[in-house]
Protein backbone atom coordinates (compact mmCIF):
# COMPACT_ATOMS: atom_id res chain seq x y z
CA UNK A 1 0.00 0.00 0.00
CA UNK A 2 1.49 3.22 -0.82
CA UNK A 3 2.30 5.99 1.64
CA UNK A 4 0.02 8.75 2.72
CA UNK A 5 2.45 10.73 0.38
CA UNK A 6 3.00 8.77 -2.34
CA UNK A 7 -1.00 8.30 -2.22
CA UNK A 8 -1.33 13.05 -1.92
CA UNK A 9 1.16 12.83 -5.06
CA UNK A 10 -1.57 10.67 -7.08
CA UNK A 11 -4.79 12.76 -6.43
CA UNK A 12 -5.96 14.08 -9.72
CA UNK A 13 -4.93 17.69 -10.63
CA UNK A 14 -8.82 19.01 -10.72
CA UNK A 15 -8.78 18.30 -7.17
CA UNK A 16 -5.31 19.99 -6.25
CA UNK A 17 -4.83 23.60 -6.30
CA UNK A 18 -2.13 24.88 -8.99
CA UNK A 19 0.17 22.71 -11.22
CA UNK A 20 -1.38 21.08 -14.18
CA UNK A 21 -4.66 21.27 -13.44
CA UNK A 22 -5.58 24.81 -15.32
CA UNK A 23 -3.70 22.93 -18.19
CA UNK A 24 -6.40 20.51 -18.53
CA UNK A 25 -8.73 23.31 -20.37
CA UNK A 26 -6.33 23.99 -22.83
CA UNK A 27 -6.71 20.78 -25.17
CA UNK A 28 -4.68 17.70 -25.87
CA UNK A 29 -1.03 17.86 -25.47
CA UNK A 30 1.81 18.55 -28.53
CA UNK A 31 1.74 14.62 -28.64
CA UNK A 32 -1.99 14.46 -29.21
CA UNK A 33 -3.33 13.18 -25.45
CA UNK A 34 -4.30 14.68 -22.21
CA UNK A 35 -2.47 14.71 -19.56
CA UNK A 36 -2.66 12.08 -17.18
CA UNK A 37 -5.33 12.36 -14.68
CA UNK A 38 -3.39 9.95 -12.10
CA UNK A 39 -0.29 11.68 -11.40
CA UNK A 40 0.64 15.34 -11.19
CA UNK A 41 3.30 14.63 -13.83
CA UNK A 42 3.20 15.55 -17.40
CA UNK A 43 3.93 11.88 -19.05
CA UNK A 44 0.95 9.51 -19.75
CA UNK A 45 2.48 7.09 -17.94
CA UNK A 46 2.12 6.55 -14.34
CA UNK A 47 5.26 7.46 -12.55
CA UNK A 48 6.85 6.33 -9.29
CA UNK A 49 4.28 8.34 -6.82
CA UNK A 50 1.66 6.21 -8.42
CA UNK A 51 3.40 2.63 -8.16
CA UNK A 52 2.53 1.00 -4.41
CA UNK A 53 6.25 0.82 -2.56
CA UNK A 54 6.86 -1.05 0.16
CA UNK A 55 6.16 1.24 3.51
CA UNK A 56 9.82 3.18 4.24
CA UNK A 57 10.45 2.15 8.23
CA UNK A 58 11.22 5.35 10.07
CA UNK A 59 13.54 6.02 12.83
CA UNK A 60 13.97 3.77 15.58
CA UNK A 61 14.55 3.93 18.79
CA UNK A 62 16.35 1.28 20.73
CA UNK A 63 14.77 2.27 24.65
CA UNK A 64 16.57 0.90 27.45
CA UNK A 65 14.54 -0.52 30.73
CA UNK A 66 13.67 2.51 32.15
CA UNK A 67 11.62 3.96 29.18
CA UNK A 68 9.85 0.50 28.90
CA UNK A 69 9.09 0.47 32.54
CA UNK A 70 7.44 3.98 32.87
CA UNK A 71 5.20 2.48 30.10
CA UNK A 72 4.02 -0.15 32.35
CA UNK A 73 2.72 1.93 34.89
CA UNK A 74 -0.88 2.90 35.55
CA UNK A 75 -0.08 6.55 34.75
CA UNK A 76 2.99 6.53 32.69
CA UNK A 77 4.66 10.21 32.91
CA UNK A 78 3.08 12.45 30.60
CA UNK A 79 6.34 13.70 29.26
CA UNK A 80 7.83 10.07 28.07
CA UNK A 81 4.03 9.64 26.57
CA UNK A 82 4.69 12.86 24.71
CA UNK A 83 8.16 11.81 23.30
CA UNK A 84 6.71 8.45 22.46
CA UNK A 85 3.98 10.61 20.34
CA UNK A 86 6.70 11.97 18.29
CA UNK A 87 9.07 8.84 17.97
CA UNK A 88 7.65 6.56 15.21
CA UNK A 89 8.95 3.73 15.73
CA UNK A 90 10.67 2.08 19.19
CA UNK A 91 12.64 -1.47 19.37
CA UNK A 92 14.22 -3.08 22.51
CA UNK A 93 17.20 -5.46 23.59
CA UNK A 94 17.03 -8.89 24.19
CA UNK A 95 18.97 -7.32 27.62
CA UNK A 96 16.44 -4.91 27.93
CA UNK A 97 13.91 -7.93 27.69
CA UNK A 98 16.16 -9.68 30.15
CA UNK A 99 16.36 -6.93 32.43
CA UNK A 100 12.49 -6.40 32.57
CA UNK A 101 11.40 -10.13 33.24
CA UNK A 102 14.22 -10.16 36.02
CA UNK A 103 12.32 -7.52 37.76
CA UNK A 104 9.02 -9.10 36.97
CA UNK A 105 9.66 -12.49 38.02
CA UNK A 106 11.70 -11.66 41.34
CA UNK A 107 8.74 -9.49 42.43
CA UNK A 108 6.14 -12.16 41.51
CA UNK A 109 4.52 -10.03 39.45
CA UNK A 110 2.49 -12.08 37.01
CA UNK A 111 -0.09 -9.43 35.77
CA UNK A 112 2.43 -6.82 35.12
CA UNK A 113 4.38 -10.08 33.30
CA UNK A 114 1.41 -10.60 31.10
CA UNK A 115 0.84 -6.96 30.17
CA UNK A 116 4.54 -6.78 29.27
CA UNK A 117 4.43 -9.96 27.23
CA UNK A 118 1.19 -8.53 25.10
CA UNK A 119 3.82 -4.89 24.97
CA UNK A 120 6.62 -7.25 23.83
CA UNK A 121 4.72 -8.65 21.13
CA UNK A 122 4.27 -5.40 19.02
CA UNK A 123 7.75 -4.52 19.38
CA UNK A 124 10.83 -5.05 17.66
CA UNK A 125 13.11 -6.88 19.98
CA UNK A 126 16.65 -6.47 18.38
CA UNK A 127 19.27 -9.60 18.97
CA UNK A 128 23.07 -9.01 19.70
CA UNK A 129 25.40 -10.86 17.19
CA UNK A 130 29.39 -10.94 17.23
CA UNK A 131 30.04 -7.78 15.39
CA UNK A 132 27.72 -6.19 18.06
CA UNK A 133 29.78 -7.76 21.04
CA UNK A 134 32.93 -6.63 19.32
CA UNK A 135 31.79 -3.20 19.38
CA UNK A 136 30.79 -3.03 22.94
CA UNK A 137 33.69 -4.27 24.06
CA UNK A 138 35.65 -1.72 22.01
CA UNK A 139 33.69 1.00 23.62
CA UNK A 140 33.48 -0.60 27.28
CA UNK A 141 38.23 -0.91 26.82
CA UNK A 142 37.76 2.47 24.82
CA UNK A 143 36.26 3.88 28.81
CA UNK A 144 37.90 2.19 31.02
CA UNK A 145 41.20 3.08 29.91
CA UNK A 146 40.20 6.69 30.42
CA UNK A 147 38.86 5.73 33.86
CA UNK A 148 35.13 5.84 33.16
CA UNK A 149 33.37 2.36 33.97
CA UNK A 150 30.24 1.02 32.14
CA UNK A 151 28.36 -1.62 32.57
CA UNK A 152 28.81 -5.06 29.90
CA UNK A 153 24.91 -4.93 29.63
CA UNK A 154 24.57 -1.13 28.67
CA UNK A 155 27.92 -1.15 26.40
CA UNK A 156 26.32 -4.26 24.50
CA UNK A 157 22.75 -1.84 24.38
CA UNK A 158 25.01 1.36 23.12
CA UNK A 159 26.87 -1.11 20.51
Amino acid sequence: MPSWRAWRACVPNSTRQGSMASRRSRGPSKAGRTPSTRCSTRSMAPRRCCRPRPERPGPVALVETNVISELMRRAPDAQVLRWLERTPQIAVSVITVDEIVFGLTRRALQPLRQRFDEFLANLQVLDIDHRIARRAGELRGALAARGIARSQPDMLIAA
